[in-house]
């Protein structure tokens, strides 16, 4: 009388693992919370102070202060930063007024990961608000992930998302690159991944697994804008969020804001 429940899958192990229950579900926001707490705080002058803080220095904030919670993270927390007149991304060094800063972080709590990263200004002295360009350059980070959000529905593959969005994003006044991926049990857990940072291709195998609902994926992609003034910022983004019948929720707001350090 048992047979009729049998099934044959090659992917239900992944399934199982992938799929969160209503209860993580539902404390997914709050552990959240928990790391844009950390994150928040590190982006502010209780931890920076422009011309002496590096970037290993906020990366040792954050490691600590998620220790002092009780949780750990899986893996390290990194900093980088972009200055106005180089055309590359310090990894390392002192940060200084003007710098747009970057940071990479994930928790871990119980059978819950996140992986965000959220970008901060540092003011000068002469300035009240974010810049004209980086506001414009992390709008278009903006029309992407809503691209990719607008694409992401049960029963397309990973490859399947990533080629729309691509496809999408094509003529658009910046450079788009899409590299995300499921969280889970793992940071990068069982799923389907929906391109890679360094491989803009469909991607055999792990990309033909197919999006299912009640599923949690790291919105991780950048885009790439050359201002006017031939200034170029490459604009970081990775969002947790949540796959469900209803389409594709943010677990923590903000998602459009740049934070000010000042």
């Amino acid at each position: 009388k048992y047979v009729k429940r049998f099934m044959c899958d090659d992917l239900l192990p992944v399934k199982v693992l992938e799929i969160r229950t209503p209860t993580e579900i539902e404390m997914m926001p709050e552990v959240c919370e928990v790391a844009f707490g950390v994150i928040e705080k590190a982006f502010s002058y209780e931890v920076i102070t422009p011309g002496v803080t590096t970037t290993e220095d906020i990366e040792n904030f954050m490691k600590q202060e998620v220790k002092n919670l009780g949780l750990d993270y899986w893996f390290s927390p990194t900093i980088d930063f972009q200055r106005l007149g180089d055309d590359f991304i310090h990894y390392e060094g002192v940060v200084e007024k003007g710098d747009l800063l970057h940071c990479d972080f994930g928790i871990k709590y119980m059978n819950m990961c996140t992986d965000t990263q959220r970008l901060a200004y540092l003011l000068k002295d002469d300035e009240t608000e974010l810049p004209q360009r980086i506001r414009i350059g992390f709008a278009h980070t903006n029309d992407f992930q809503d691209i990719v959000c607008s694409k992401m529905t049960a029963g397309k593959t990973g490859n399947d998302v990533f080629t729309e969005s691509i496809e999408a994003a094509k003529g658009k006044p910046y450079h788009a690159v899409l590299y995300s991926h499921p969280t889970n049990i793992y940071g990068h857990g069982p799923g389907p991944i929906i391109g890679l940072w360094n491989n803009q291709n469909p991607i055999p195998v792990r990309g033909d697994i197919v999006v299912d609902n009640n599923t949690v994926y790291a919105l991780e992609l950048q885009t790439k804008t050359t201002h006017t003034d031939g200034i170029t910022y490459t604009y970081h983004a990775e969002e947790t969020v949540l796959v469900t019948e209803q389409g594709v929720t943010y677990l923590y707001p903000n998602r459009d804001k740049v934070y000010l350090v000042k």
